[in-house]
Order: structure tokens, then sequence, then C-alpha cells
């Protein structure tokens, strides 16, 4: 440990030696970066911290009230196996990496989660992985790759679970976990693991299957349309649609709607925000076939729309017929 208030007062100038000494030991406090289990006494603006309790490098603010973290002591922490970090992107709320993908001999079970840089949900520790780890859905979380990651009872059928990076605060080790929609993680993250960071979601189909799905940039693409039906009884009257049983409402930043056909009849689906006018047009179905004919977009029944912002409150209607109006892709607030 090596800190400084870097003050040389009036009784360290008492004598020569006094003064070398204060010198000295401001020196060795700079260049150990402030080194020391807790926050340096006396602080300044942009001033730099070596925390070897949390195994952080911090740099002070602008305004000298808070610590940001800058990355880890004990590796890279400017290219972190990913690469330079890109212009514009800071660790308070952005993820870098964070990257998840159905598993190649499990796609049924498993999630494969690649490298990730982040900062945790409350901004006061950096979450840092380069390694793949895998998690099982259909087994209880157990710590490192090819385990358990399920946080609390039993895969479930039809059900959204939220997939989280988790730091051991100890050592800085990072794992991963699934949680059901609706189960708090403060209850049910594994002990020792404090922080934590929101990346994903998967949803289980009524098999009991992980939906099929794509991850991108922070977009999610599903492969199964008659998975992702959000309403099968889009009618004449103009009424909202509960999404919440498909999508994870608060996480979503804008969703791709599709229509598909519900009936032998084929309709237009319409949206309307505000009042009475209609403010998008989603598609029309087409009468080869009915919905539950097929599973992959792309046939002829469906069509894709482009991404819009979420809103709860929309509320949408076909003119003459009952349709299907489907979610086919969504980008998350991460």
């Amino acid at each position: 440990m090596s800190q400084h208030d870097f003050e040389i007062t009036t009784a360290d100038a008492n004598t020569g030696p006094s003064v070398r000494a204060a010198i000295n030991a401001a020196m060795q406090a700079l260049a150990s970066n402030n080194s020391g289990a807790t926050e340096p006494s006396t602080t300044y603006a942009y001033q730099w911290w070596s925390d070897t309790t949390t195994g952080i490098m911090k740099q002070r603010n602008a305004a000298d009230t808070a610590w940001i973290a800058r990355g880890l002591l004990a590796s890279e922490w400017v290219t972190t196996g990913l690469g330079e970090m890109p212009s514009g992107v800071e660790f308070t709320g952005d993820i870098v990496g964070g990257s998840f993908s159905m598993n190649s001999s499990d796609a049924t079970n498993d999630t494969d989660f690649g490298s990730i840089v982040c900062m945790d949900s409350t901004n006061t520790s950096l979450i840092s992985s380069t390694s793949t780890i895998t998690k099982r859905l259909d087994a209880a979380w157990a710590v490192g790759t090819g385990n358990g990651g399920l946080a609390n009872g039993s895969k479930a059928v039809s059900t959204i679970y939220h997939l989280y990076a988790i730091l051991k605060t100890s050592d800085n080790t990072v794992d991963f976990m699934y949680l059901a929609n609706g189960d708090a993680i403060a209850t049910y993250i594994p002990a020792g693991y404090a922080k934590y960071k929101w990346v994903g979601f998967v949803r289980t189909n009524a098999a009991g299957a992980i939906c099929g799905y794509s991850f991108n940039c922070g977009t999610i693409k599903f492969f199964t349309a008659s998975e992702n039906v959000l309403s099968s009884t889009i009618g004449v009257t103009a009424a909202t649609v509960n999404h919440a049983a498909k999508l994870p409402v608060t996480r979503i930043r804008e969703i791709s709607y599709a229509a598909g056909l519900a009936s032998s009849a084929n309709d237009n689906i319409f949206a309307i925000d505000t009042g009475s006018n209609i403010s998008m047009y989603i598609g029309q179905g087409s009468t080869t076939s009915a919905d539950t004919d097929t599973t992959a977009w792309g046939h002829p029944v469906y069509t894709v729309g482009g991404f819009v912002d979420y809103r709860g409150s929309r509320k949408f209607y076909t003119p003459t017929a009952s349709q299907s109006l489907l979610c086919s892709a969504v980008k998350l607030i991460r």
C-alpha cells in the first residue's frame, strides 16, 4: 500500500530530511497509482487508485465525487482479448462482447456465452471474461462451463429465462446463469456472486426446448414463427396485445412484427398508436396456408416488417378477418 495526500506541509519543511521523506512518499504513491485496500483519504479530480480489495483500477471523476472503474489490475484492461475498445464506448452502461448463442451439441437446453466486458448493474464493479462458457438450462446452477445454469427451480415450458453475467467479488471470477421471469436475482444469485449484469433472454416452447434464435449486436432474431405468436385473434376492433407472455417487455427497445394467417381469409394488420389514425402497416397474410402449417419465416404466409419502437399501448386490428400478430425479432435494452 502506498498513498499520500500530496500536500507538503509546513511541518514537512522543518528539516531537509523531512521534506525529502514527504516528497519520496508522495512520489511512491504516484508510482503505485495510490494502491491500497481502501480509497485514499484525500482525493482529487482524475486521480488514479489501484483498489487492491476489488482488483480494479479506478479513476476519480471530474467532479471528484465518485470513482470510475477502468479495468482489472491483474490483466489487460484495454484489449481484454476483444481488441481495442471502440471509440465512444464507456464501461458505464455499455456491454462489449456479451454474445450468447444456441449450443451446437444441445441447442434444446444449452447456451454458449462469449467474451464480455461491462460494468455491473450498479456501475461499481467491472465484469470481464475472455472465455466461452456453456451453461445448461436443464440443471441447477454450478460453477464453470458445461455445468448447470438454472438459479432456481427446474426448466419449465413456455417460460422466459433471463440471462445474467455474474461476478464473484472475492476473486473476480465471471460466470453466467438463467433466471425465470419473475424470480428476484437478489434472492437466487449464487453465494459469493454479489454483482451481475443482464445480457439477454431465452424462452422455452410448449415442449420445454429453448426457442430457436440468433443474437447479433443487441438484436435477437427468432427462427420459428409458430413459437412467436403474440396474438392469434387480431380482429376488426382495435385492441392492445399482451406481449409479456413472449417477451421481457421492460428490456425491449424495438420490435419487428409479422403478420400471419389465422383463418381461411386473407387480410392486413394495421396498428394505431394514439387516437384512431393508422400508424403502421404490418403486412398481409397469404391464403396459401394457415398459420399452424408452417414453422419458418419466409413462407408466403408471413409478412415480416421492419423495426419500430416498442409501445405496450399500441393497438392492432384487421379490417375483415381474424389474423395472427407475430414477433420476428427484437432489439434489447442492455
